[in-house]
């Protein structure tokens, strides 16, 4: 879409905003309050609408709701709310009156009325043909949550949430459905308040503090959970191929909450806990330590004896008994601090909306030395200008500051502080006398060289010598116009921003091993990253008779995103005293390495979306997008993405009725496809990478070529079947039951290529991976309140299946994936046709020899049952692999397999 006709439309709104007002004489207002059949008390929060039109509002603390610049007519008038049976009255409207229109509302568990967001608008929980999953705010205000992540933990079926890390302020993975991608990001898209953001963890990690596979820090983390409204979960192809290009796994539609009745209202929430290990490893201590090691001695080819009477009885003496999981580990608190102001103006003709918060969260992490906290502030403003006008706007300023201390990345100098705590024997100190850190792979040598020391640093010098700061600083905007145009048509027009600031400064000082050897080393990164998004709606709603309803969206989005950021290292510093606030004062040889990069990416979108429904039970849902990326090669930008969904709403079928037992029952099926884009920029062409060289002495700047380009790079597509019923019974039970097939082909695959082409790899288009699954979900009211004060016992209960496979490989029959994101980066990940991806693969165990006699013996190569020559035989079959591959040993010593070194028992 030209600037030019975004601007004729602005120009359009404008006019129509001018007839608005000269239309206000004519209109007429209606009011009223809701209340309780039962109690009659009035219920706040409820959302009054007359029938068939945009107009609408939320009634105040004394359920008494306002609606302005009604046109005269007739309407129905109809009050929606969470957990009630909506109620309804028919008005007449006459102009420069007003009618007055009180509702009365009976409590229900059924929430098939309830609000839900499903992408560039709204609808009721009976309409929605799609596999859409809400989240409610009573889970969030009663759970204690860092980031909206983790609400997600447990609250709908098909959606699966794993640790990366632990750490305070550390990533979290979602899957929706299952992983779709080897390659490409497979997490969800979240739309904040319209604003689509996509979680790339990994794109968005800012420096790794020098360790290899650190596990990235959260970029969600610096989102309030506590300013959350709803969220909306989209799961089918119906449900999220209104965002097409990024909807492949999955959107998490995020709405904050806005203002409401007519009174301000301030909440004041706050609430500090304390934080413990959950379970500790049962290690050996310095007595038991030391008899091992003897025995190990004793059982050794060539016997000996580690720990003598004398040095045994010495070091027993001596009181030295560490328990370093003690040392590292500790409780830690955690507090949250949370202030809001939500109220509307009493204006009858140009009401205004407003929420206002501020909020502070402050989690120490249990491993001596970390932490997170967060400060944020939000403010949601609404403005009517008439009854056919809206401006508003969301805006959200917040920082996170995260202390992180070394817990991954790679053995030896760069061990986790929790692995090495596990290794680290009980008979050290964790200081020397002269009050140095005491290191196994010399003190523990220092009573027998035979023992196994490997070159793991101290755990306590890595949480208490190691600076490792994180900070995130964001800025996120969001306004919008909208107009009534024609009766049922309305316009929207959007602009935003995010402008996301991250920076990672790393300090090991020379009191740590990895600091040691290069007299200090000093590592600072940064990456700034600016979005900004643009998005034109026309939305047309129109009933026919009472038998048809539809309602038909069209648009165009464009968003555009830039990041750049800065890496600089620097060693051998005179002091520690400055860290890595003057990493110039370092003198490495041949200067600090100074790095920096830039890229740029956007996508730019025509959308569509019908809703029909026959006669209140007939549903119909057909959505269309077409999206370009810049990600992707010359003449394959582009991609098509359709779906369509039925549903039938059985329950309202006239031969239906008559069965107070049942409150709905629906049918549902849909099938569409969906995208992702989720690969690095310029991924489709050919790159250089800088590297100087020397020539004749004389130092030079040169490139070389990196990557191959490939010229055919285009989407990877997802397409997906669902099938769902939904089912309310007794007022008190929802249920819910899906089953999907979702086939994502032309994966963005990272290939191997042959050596001599001077390449590692190159992405391509390659493969198919299949996720297929059955989930449900029963939302129940097992007591209900007689009293809004009273007990009540609310429950959820979900259950989920995923079957993944790798369909195709390009023609290849496996693929050896990277190394885990462990201490230890054990290779262990393997992709192979008709296997999950990233199953295990390793050597199977067949037992342990216990007895000593036929230790020295050879094996026969017969069935493995029979090869083990002792009384108990112990098999763990935990990993996969071909039998066939299984190499069979000769010979097996009796002694102990593991090493004096390690101190598990």
């Amino acid at each position: 879409m030209s600037w030019t006709r975004v601007t004729a439309i602005v120009c359009l709104l404008l006019f129509s905003a001018s007839w608005a007002q000269a239309q206000q004489q004519a209109t007429g207002r209606v009011t009223g309050v809701v209340t309780d059949v039962a109690t009659q008390r009035p219920i706040p929060g409820v959302n009054v609408v007359l029938a068939g039109t945009t107009r609408g509002g939320l009634t105040s603390e004394n359920g008494r709701y306002l609606l302005t610049g009604v046109p005269a007519g007739s309407y129905t008038v109809q009050a929606i709310s969470i957990g009630y049976q909506s109620a309804e009255q028919a008005i007449v409207v006459s102009p420069n009156q007003t009618v007055v229109a009180d509702l009365q509302m009976s409590t229900q568990a059924v929430k098939l009325q309830e609000i839900v967001a499903v992408g560039y608008g709204t609808q009721t929980r009976r309409e929605i043909t799609g596999a859409v999953a809400s989240v409610s705010t009573e889970a969030l205000e009663k759970s204690v949550v860092k980031s909206i992540d983790q609400v997600l933990q447990g609250t709908s079926p098909g959606v699966q949430v794993t640790t990366a890390s632990s750490e305070p302020g550390g990533a979290l993975s979602i899957r929706i459905r299952g992983t779709s991608s080897i390659t490409g990001n497979s997490e969800p898209l979240y739309v904040i308040d319209g604003f689509p953001i996509e979680n790339d963890i990994e794109g968005s990690s800012v420096g790794n503090a020098g360790r290899d596979r650190t596990t990235p820090p959260n970029p969600l983390t610096t989102l309030n959970p506590s300013d959350i409204e709803s969220i909306s979960i989209l799961k089918d192809a119906s449900a999220t191929a209104i965002y097409g290009a990024r909807g492949a796994n999955g959107v998490v539609i995020v709405t904050t909450k806005q203002g409401r009745g007519t009174r301000p209202q301030f909440t004041l929430d706050y609430y500090r806990g304390t934080q413990s290990l959950a379970r500790r490893y049962d290690l050996l201590d310095a007595k038991g330590y030391m008899d091992y090691a003897n025995e190990y001695g004793a059982n050794s080819s060539n016997p000996y004896t580690p720990f003598p009477d004398s040095v045994y009885n010495r070091i027993l003496q001596s009181g030295i008994n560490t328990d370093w999981q003690d040392e590292l580990f500790r409780n830690a608190g955690v507090q949250n601090l949370q202030l809001s102001l939500i109220g509307a103006s009493a204006s009858s003709t140009s009401p205004t909306r407003y929420a206002l918060s501020a909020g502070m969260f402050d989690q120490d992490g249990i491993v001596l030395g970390s932490g997170f906290k967060r400060y944020s502030t939000r403010l949601n403003l609404n403005q009517a200008v008439g009854s056919r006008v809206e401006i508003g706007g969301s805006f959200t300023a917040s920082m996170a500051r995260t202390q992180s201390v070394p817990t991954a990345g790679q053995q030896n100098a760069n061990s986790g502080a929790v692995s090495a705590a596990i290794q680290y024997v009980p008979i050290l100190p964790v200081y020397r006398a002269d009050g140095t850190y005491s290191y196994i792979f010399s003190d523990l040598n220092a009573y027998n060289s035979l023992l196994d020391a490997p070159t793991t640093p101290n755990p306590i010098s890595l949480a208490r010598e190691v600076m490792d700061s994180l900070g995130d600083t964001r800025l996120l905007g969001n306004v919008f116009a909208k107009a009534t145009l024609l009766p049922g048509l309305e316009a929207r027009i959007s602009l935003g921003a995010d402008n996301a600031s991250r920076w990672r400064y790393t300090y090991y000082s020379r009191n740590t091993m990895r600091g040691a050897s290069v007299n200090g080393e000093a590592i600072r990164a940064t990456s700034n990253t600016f979005s900004w998004l643009n998005e034109n709606s026309l939305t047309y709603r129109k009933e026919i008779g009472t038998a048809h309803d539809f309602t038909l969206l069209g648009g165009y989005t464009r968003q555009a995103q830039d990041v750049d950021g800065e890496n600089m290292t620097n060693t051998n510093f005179v002091s520690d005293i400055t860290g890595y606030y003057d990493i110039g004062a370092g003198t490495q040889e041949g200067g600090p390495s100074v790095s920096s990069r830039k890229s740029r990416q956007t996508l730019q979108s025509w959308l569509t979306r019908l809703n029909y429904s026959l006669l209140d039970r007939y549903l119909l849902t057909l959505t269309f997008r077409r999206d370009g990326s810049s990600r992707f090669a010359s003449g394959k930008k582009w991609g098509n993405f359709p779906s369509a969904a039925l549903a039938w709403r059985m329950s309202a079928e006239p031969w239906m009725q008559g069965r107070e037992w049942l409150n709905e029952l629906k049918l549902r099926a849909s099938y569409g496809l969906a995208g992702n884009p989720s690969i690095r920029p310029y991924q489709s062409l050919a790159r250089l990478n800088d590297q100087g060289y020397a020539f004749g002495g004389t130092p030079y700047a040169g490139y070389y070529p990196v990557a191959v380009g490939n010229p055919d790079l285009t989407w990877e597509t997802t397409r997906q079947l669902d099938i769902g019923v939904d089912l309310g019974i007794l007022n008190r039970f929802v249920l819910t039951a899906d089953w999907y097939k979702k086939n994502t082909t032309d994966l963005l695959l990272a290939i191997n290529l042959p050596f001599e082409t001077g390449f590692e790899s190159a992405l391509t288009n390659l493969g198919e991976v299949e996720n297929q699954g059955f989930e449900i979900g029963l939302d129940a009211r097992i007591i209900e309140p007689r009293d809004p004060r009273g007990f009540a016992w609310r429950a959820n209960i979900n259950y989920a299946t995923n079957r993944n496979k790798v369909v195709d490989l390009g023609g290849l029959g496996t693929i050896e994936a990277d190394l885990l994101t462990t201490d230890y980066n054990l290779p262990g990940t393997h992709i192979e046709v008709g296997k999950p991806i990233g199953y295990f693969y390793g050597f199977k165990s067949e037992g342990v020899i216990r007895d000593s006699a036929c230790s020295s013996g050879t094996l026969p190569a017969a069935t493995p049952s029979a090869t083990w020559c002792s009384s108990r035989t112990e098999r763990s079959r935990w990993t996969i692999a071909p039998t066939s591959a299984i190499p069979r040993p000769t010979s097996r010593s009796a002694s102990p397999t593991r090493s004096p070194g390690r101190t598990s028992s």
